[in-house]
């Protein structure tokens, strides 16, 4: 028991920890995206295609950006839930809290994965400087939008370490409740306490093995006296005098 406590112990730290760094990677993403990707203003260094315009994937729409203030939007709420589910947990919480623990870093997983792909597809989908007849500072962030894709695939990886140690925590916690419910019912009167559809397959297993049970072999009476003797390997026994 104390090596399950321990297991589910470090499982739902492990959880927590990485709940932390995807708490702060989803603070980053929306800064990234607030300050160096939306709204870009124009400059003498970006003189080309990038002035002014509403979202740095796109000089005529936002949909990248505002899809950008999602995932960090949803990584934050996904976060700050997941870490209340570890505090409710350690504190007791029943099989259902840990089963709404792992559906929910799934949830998180996927939600990351799908970033991951989109913001790697809409990056290797831009035009280069070399393509556009430019230098390095033709006004696209080049570097932001890498540091997008590390950072998204980076919350994936810990998105997907949670699920793990959120799934070796329900099984921990599974084998645990199991070991307890046996050690209830080797109580003594506890069989008295069970209910009769649990008692059943008990008492047909009793029954079986009384069953099956050699016979217990019966005394030889005392051989009367004047008649031969007994074959060999019988005890004689003293006649009543």
């Amino acid at each position: 028991m104390k090596g399950l406590g321990a297991m589910f112990g470090s499982a739902g730290a492990i959880t927590g920890v990485c709940q932390f760094f995807v708490f702060a990677i989803s603070i980053a993403v929306i800064c990234i995206n607030q300050y160096q990707l939306t709204d870009v203003p124009p400059s003498s260094l970006r003189p080309f295609i990038w002035h002014s315009v509403s979202c740095a994937y796109s000089a005529t729409g936002t949909t990248e950006c505002n899809y950008l203030y999602a995932v960090g939007a949803v990584g934050l709420l996904f976060s700050i839930v997941i870490g209340l589910l570890q505090i409710a947990i350690g504190k007791g919480g029943g099989m259902g809290t840990h089963v709404t623990n792992i559906v929910l870093n799934c949830m998180n997983l996927g939600w990351w994965l799908a970033a991951s792909v989109y913001f790697t597809v809409k990056f290797n989908d831009l035009p280069s400087p070399s393509e556009l007849g430019l230098d390095v500072n033709s006004g696209i962030p080049y570097n932001y939008m890498r540091a997008i894709n590390a950072l998204c695939f980076t919350a994936l990886a810990f998105a997907t370490l949670a699920v793990i140690a959120s799934a070796v925590g329900q099984a921990g916690a599974s084998k645990a409740s199991k070991e307890d419910q046996d050690y209830e019912g080797q109580k003594p009167g506890a069989i008295a306490s069970q209910p009769v559809g649990y008692l059943w397959p008990r008492l047909a297993l009793l029954c079986a093995s009384w069953l099956s049970s050699p016979p217990v072999p019966a005394k030889r009476p005392r051989a009367p006296a004047g008649l031969p003797p007994p074959p060999a390997g019988y005890a004689v026994l003293p006649a009543k005098v």
